[in-house]
């Protein structure tokens, strides 16, 4: 709907208290300039002191589409020499008085005795008062200009011609409340004096204080139904501080100018604390939490600040100065304001949290960078095969790095091996919390070192790589590489136990004989043969120097590899016994 413009208070006090009566400096409005057709009207007044001129007020309003005012529609009006227009008919009259009170529907910008005569002593001495009026209708408005008037007796020499009036009517079309009226402006450039000496005046267009209200009356501004009932009265009206107020305050913000709304049957009086008509949707007599101050709901963006309301600014939506919940623009207070130049707002003015302290987004790709050897990427996963080792590609103690994410998939390599040199240690430890993934194995028979195993917490894999059957841990046995598909071959040997028969030389004895990371290779040590007790494994074979290894089937699960572990030492104490 409509938002109206503030509107004139029907009294001093609401006036005051809802206009901003008196808190504007001392100031002056411009006149605006015509735009359209402008006559002047100073000669065709019907006398030079309180005549009247009826203008037409088409093609603005025209018959068929009436300036409606008090309920009643008009194509014309009178404008008349004493500061104000009429509707129906003339007015003469020129000592003001109160609104409501007037016979007819007025508009006064100025009511007081303005005299556009010349002097009658001194032909020389022309009055400088002229009235002109003007119609735009691209901009669907009329005006009426008082300029330079003197106040009456202009034909008096006691009356000063320097001393003279400015001011301006407005009067342009507008929808209001749904209805069809007109907005009222009134803009005041110069006033000095503000009575006739017909109206108890002094000479200088002036009261004495004492008569002021007794036998002196100063000027009046508002708006008069003529219905004795409906009326807006401007503040400093009837009293010696008329020409101050009207130039100092307003109701719109510029001192000077004042604005009012005229629907056919109500005048809005925003503040009185009554809801008058369609015009208002509230009226607390003032801003309150529910109402701006123009009888509107309060609702942030719609570009009326309400500090009672919360609101800290309002400039009808996001800018760079305030947020879209009208608060002022703070990195920090968790609304994002693009506009203000935010890439981020998580509430907080900390760094290392996605969000900086200046709000600009620290991860503009997406999810965090890795640890040690693993890469950054969306899905945070530390891989699907990744596989331990001392210095493999998971991190500096073969983990899956210190934040354990590897990039957008999540995989730490295809084969998930441990890296070109992962190779356990002596204590073979893959990490504190290394889990090699799905399917990342250490190898078929790869034996981890010294102690054998894969870390404190980190398999190596499902099948946990034994050592093979036969195979003996040995105190060499310290360079088992897990190899490029993370297996330290499949038949590596590593202990000086592990003979394959009688007298035969034990196989590996000096531990550098370990198979390569092939899938099948086998190591026979330095001098190690087939022997009777080595055990081909399930799919194996004995063939001559042949280790006893299982070849070509799934790993032996870790128990079982023990127990043959067990078993070959078992029967090689037997046999130093028995020789």
């Amino acid at each position: 709907m409509l938002r109206p413009s503030i509107r004139f208070g029907s009294g001093l006090a609401i006036s005051a208290a809802i206009l901003g009566y008196g808190s504007a400096a001392f100031a002056q409005a411009s006149i605006l300039p015509c735009t359209g057709t402008e006559t002047d009207i100073t000669d065709l007044f019907s006398a030079g002191d309180d005549g009247s001129y009826e203008v037409q007020l088409d093609p603005v309003w025209t018959a068929g589409q009436p300036l409606m005012f008090g309920g009643t529609g008009y194509s014309s009006m009178y404008i008349n020499i004493n500061g104000n227009v009429t509707f129906g008919s003339a007015m003469s009259s020129y000592t003001p008085s109160a609104l409501p009170g007037l016979s007819q529907p007025t508009i006064a910008p100025f009511f007081a005795d303005v005299d556009l005569r010349d002097r009658t002593d001194d032909p020389a001495a022309t009055n400088p008062g002229t009235v002109t009026y003007c119609v735009e209708p691209a901009n669907g408005r009329v005006m009426v200009t008082w300029d330079n008037v003197v106040h009456f007796s202009s034909t008096s020499a006691s009356t000063d011609y320097s001393s003279t009036n400015t001011f301006q009517l407005i009067l342009t079309a507008a929808t209001v409340c749904g209805v069809s009226g007109a907005q009222v402006e009134f803009r005041y450039a110069d006033l000095v004096w503000y009575v006739g000496t017909a109206s108890g005046g002094e000479t200088d267009g002036t009261c004495l204080p004492a008569n002021i209200g007794v036998d002196c009356y100063p000027a009046v501004a508002g708006i008069d139904y003529g219905d004795a009932t409906t009326a807006s009265t401007l503040p400093g009206s009837l009293t010696a501080d008329v020409n101050t107020t009207l130039l100092g305050s307003s109701n719109t913000g510029n001192p000077g100018v004042w604005q009012n709304l005229v629907v056919p049957d109500v005048i809005p009086t925003c503040g009185n604390g009554t809801i008058e008509g369609a015009c208002e949707e509230c009226d607390d007599s003032g801003e309150s939490a529910n109402c701006d101050v123009d009888c509107t709901a309060a609702e942030c963006g719609d570009g009326l600040l309400n500090t009672t309301a919360g609101e800290t600014c309002d400039e009808g939506g996001e800018t760079a100065q305030c947020d879209a919940d009208c608060t002022e623009v703070v990195c920090g207070d968790g609304t994002t304001n693009t506009t203000a130049g935010e890439e981020c707002d998580d509430g907080n003015t900390d760094d290392g949290d996605g969000c900086s302290s200046t709000c600009v987004d620290q991860n503009p790709g997406g999810g965090g960078a890795g640890g040690a050897g693993g890469a950054g990427g969306a899905s945070g996963e530390a891989g699907s095969t990744a596989a331990g080792g001392t210095v493999g590609s998971g991190g500096s103690i073969a983990g899956a790095g210190v934040a354990g994410v590897a990039g957008d998939s999540g995989v730490a390599g295809d084969s998930g091996v441990a890296g070109d040199s992962g190779v356990a240690g002596d204590s073979g430890v893959a990490g504190d919390s290394g889990v090699a993934g799905d399917t990342g194995v250490a190898g078929e028979t790869g034996t981890a070192g010294a102690t054998g195993v894969a870390g404190a917490t980190g398999t190596a894999g499902v099948p946990a790589g034994s050592a093979g059957d036969a195979a003996v841990a040995g105190s060499a046995g310290t360079t088992g590489n897990a190899g490029a598909p993370a297996s330290a071959g499949s038949t590596a040997s590593a202990g000086e136990g592990g003979a394959a028969g009688d007298g035969a030389t034990p196989i590996g004895t000096g531990g550098s004989e370990v198979a390569p990371s092939g899938s099948g290779g086998r190591a026979t040590g330095s001098s190690g043969s087939a022997g009777e007790t080595g055990d081909a494994g399930s799919s194996g074979s004995g063939d001559d120097g042949g280790c006893g290894c299982r070849v070509g089937s799934a790993p032996t699960p870790r128990g079982l590899g023990l127990g043959a572990l067990l078993l070959g030492l078992l029967t090689l104490r037997r046999r130093r016994q028995n020789d």
